[in-house]
C-alpha cells in the first residue's frame, strides 16, 4: 500500500527526531526515482531512502548501501552542490498531507548561511523530490512537470513552489465524532460506512477505513442506511479515541502477512482486528525498519515472479494438458466397463449364424442364456458376412479388456504426475532466490516438463538482457568502429579513386591499422 498521511505522520516524526542536528555527508541516486541521503550526527552515519516510484512511494532508513552508477545523473549532482554538508534542521509534514519537508542550513555559492528546503511528496504516481530556496523558489526537481503534464501545477526551476491542489476532504482533526455520526446519517444510505469514510475524511487509507468501520459496527463494508442509532454512537467513540491516538503518538508499526503462505500484504500504525485470524500483526521496532521489511519483501516477491514466470507457464500448461488428458482416459474407462455386451452379442451372432445372411444390418435372434429365451435385436454390419461380425464384437471385447487394464495404471501414473506438477506450483510461489528457480528448471527438465531446448533458450535470453555495450568485448566493439569509420567517415571519394603522393600513404596505414 503507499503510505497515507497519518503513517507518513509517525514516519516524519521518527525521522525528525533521529537526523535533526545531523549533517548531509553525500547524496546518491541509485535508480531514476530514487536517491539516498547519507548523514552523520551523534549516533553515527545512516542512510535515508527516498523513492517516488509510482507503487511504492516511500521515506525511510536502510542498512545496506545501494548500487550505484558510475556517472550520477544531473539531479543528484545538483544535490551534492547545494545540501552536501547542509545541517538538518527540522523533518516536517503538512496537515494531513502526503509529503514531508526537510529544511536544511547550509550556505550560499558566496558563503552566507541560507535555508533551503527537500520536499518529498509521496503522492502515487504524482510523487517527487523538490529542492526549494530560501525565498520558496524552485531550484530544480527529480521530475518536472510543464504546462503539457499538468496544467493546473508546474514544477519548474525559477517558478515559487505551490502546495498540491487541495482535495475536497475534510481535516479529520477539525472533526469530531458527533460531527461524523451527524453526516454518516444524512449521507447516501446505499454508500458504505467505509467508503463514506475515504471519501469525507483527508489522508485515510482504505485499511484504515476499514478498521474504523468494522471497530464501529462489526462490518468492514456496511451500508449507511442500515445503521442503528446505537452504531452511530459507536462510531462517534471510536472516532474520537482514534485522534486522540493520534494526538498522544501512540502510534505503533505493525506489519500484516497472510497466515497462510506468511506473504506480506499490508502494514499500518494501529493493531488491525478486521482480519480476525486470517492476518499475523507483527509489531517492528521502528517504522524505518517497518518500510524496510515490508518493501523488500514485497519487491523479492515480485521479481521472483517475474523471473518464474516462464516456470509456471510452462508447468500450468502442462498441468492443465495433463488434466484433460486423464479425463478423457477416464471417460474411456468407463465405456470399457461395458465390455461384457461385445462379447455377449458375439455369441449370440455365433448361436444363430443358421438364420443370417451377409447384407444383413440387424436380426432378432434368441438369446438362449436367459431362460425366458427372450427375442433381442443385435446390429450387424453389412459388408460382413455373419462370422466376420461375431469375430468383431469379440475382437471389440478382448480390446475392451486390454484397454481396461492399461487405462488403469495409465490413470494412476498420470494422477502421480498430476500431484508433482500440483507440487511444482506450490515451489514455484514459495522460491526466494535465483537457485531455488535454477534447481527446480533442472529438476523439471530431467521430468521432461521442459525440453533442454527451453532450457537454453530461457539461459540465452538471460544472458542478452544482462549484457550491454559496455559488456561486449573488445574485438567486437572493434570491429563495430573500423566498419563505422570505414563507411561513414572516409569519403567516398578517397575510397574509390586513385590516391597518389602522402595522402596515399596516410590512408595505406590507416587501413591497414584497422
Amino acid at each position: 500500500m503507499p503510505l497515507d498521511a497519518i503513517s507518513l505522520g509517525a514516519v516524519t516524526n521518527e525521522l525528525n527526531t533521529v537526523l535533526t542536528g545531523c549533517r548531509i555527508e553525500k547524496v546518491y541516486q541509485p535508480d531514476r526515482d530514487e536517491i539516498v541521503i547519507q548523514t552523520r550526527g551523534q549516533g553515527g552515519a545512516r542512510r535515508l531512502l527516498v523513492s517516488i516510484a509510482a507503487g511504492t512511494p516511500r521515506v525511510h532508513f536502510i542498512e545496506t548501501a545501494r548500487e550505484n552508477p558510475a556517472v550520477p545523473p544531473m539531479f543528484c549532482m545538483l544535490l551534492r552542490k547545494h545540501v552536501q554538508g547542509a545541517k538538518i534542521a527540522a523533518v516536517t509534514q503538512p496537515a494531513v498531507e502526503r509529503m514531508l519537508s526537510i529544511e536544511l542550513d547550509t550556505t550560499d555559492e558566496m558563503g552566507v548561511a541560507c535555508k533551503k528546503h527537500l520536499i518529498c511528496e509521496l503522492m502515487g504516481k504524482h510523487s517527487n523530490v523538490v529542492l526549494c530556496g530560501e525565498d520558496n523558489r524552485i531550484i530544480d526537481a527529480m521530475r518536472r512537470v510543464d504546462g503539457d503534464l499538468s496544467g493546473k501545477r508546474q514544477v519548474l526551476p525559477g517558478l515559487f513552489y505551490r502546495m498540491p491542489p487541495a482535495q475536497d476532504k475534510h481535516d479529520p482533526f477539525a472533526v469530531s465524532g458527533v460531527g461524523l455520526a451527524a453526516a454518516a446519517a444524512q449521507a447516501d444510505g446505499e454508500q458504505t460506512l467505509d467508503r463514506f469514510l475515504l471519501n469525507t475524511l483527508l489522508g485515510f487509507s482504505p485499511l484504515l477505513c476499514r478498521e474504523l468501520a468494522f471497530r464501529a459496527t462489526g462490518d468492514t463494508a456496511k451500508p449507511l442506511g442500515t445503521l442503528s442509532d446505537e452504531e452511530r454512537n459507536r462510531l462517534a467513540k471510536v472516532y474520537d479515541d482514534f485522534l486522540a491516538y493520534i494526538e498522544e503518538k501512540r502510534w505503533k508499526p505493525f506489519l500484516l502477512t497472510k497466515s497462510e503462505d506468511s506473504a506480506v500484504f499490508d502494514f499500518t500504525f494501529l493493531p488491525v482486528t478486521q482480519y480476525e485470524g486470517l492476518m499475523n500483526v507483527t509489531q517492528y521496532e521502528s517504522f524505518s525498519s517497518l518500510l524496510a521489511a515490508f518493501f523488500e519483501k514485497k519487491g523479492r516477491v515480485e521479481r521472483m515472479t517475474r523471473r518464474s514466470s516462464d516456470l509456471h507457464k510452462a508447468v500450468v500448461n502442462a498441468r492443465d494438458r495433463l488434466a484433460r488428458k486423464l479425463s478423457a482416459q477416464k471417460k474411456e474407462l468407463a465405456g470399457a466397463h461395458d465390455r461384457e455386451k461385445y462379447k455377449r452379442t458375439g455369441e449370440l451372432i455365433t448361436a444363430n449364424l443358421y438364420q443370417l445372411e451377409k447384407g444383413m444390418n440387424k436380426a432378432k435372434v434368441i438369446e438362449y442364456n436367459n431362460k425366458d429365451w427372450p427375442e433381442v435385436e443385435i446390429s450387424l454390419d453389412v459388408r460382413l458376412t455373419p462370422q466376420q461380425n461375431a469375430q468383431k464384437y469379440f475382437k471389440l471385447y478382448t480390446k475392451s479388456k486390454t484397454a481396461e487394464e492399461v487405462l488403469t495404471e495409465q490413470i494412476r501414473q498420470g494422477s502421480i504426475e498430476l500431484d508433482y506438477l500440483e507440487s511444482v506450483l506450490v515451489q514455484l510461489g514459495e522460491a526466494e532466490t535465483e537457485r531455488d528457480l535454477a534447481q527446480l528448471r533442472e529438476e523439471l527438465t530431467l521430468s521432461g516438463v521442459l525440453s533442454a531446448k527451453q532450457t537454453r533458450k530461457a539461459g540465452k535470453s538471460r544472458y542478452r538482457q544482462s549484457r550491454s555495450i559496455i559488456g561486449q568485448p573488445m574485438v567486437l566493439i572493434f570491429s563495430q568502429v573500423k566498419t563505422t569509420f570505414k563507411t561513414i567517415f572516409l569519403p567516398l571519394k578517397l575510397r574509390s579513386r586513385v590516391i597518389s603522393g602522402s595522402t596515399r600513404k596516410r590512408y595505406t596505414g590507416l587501413m591497414s591499422y584497422l
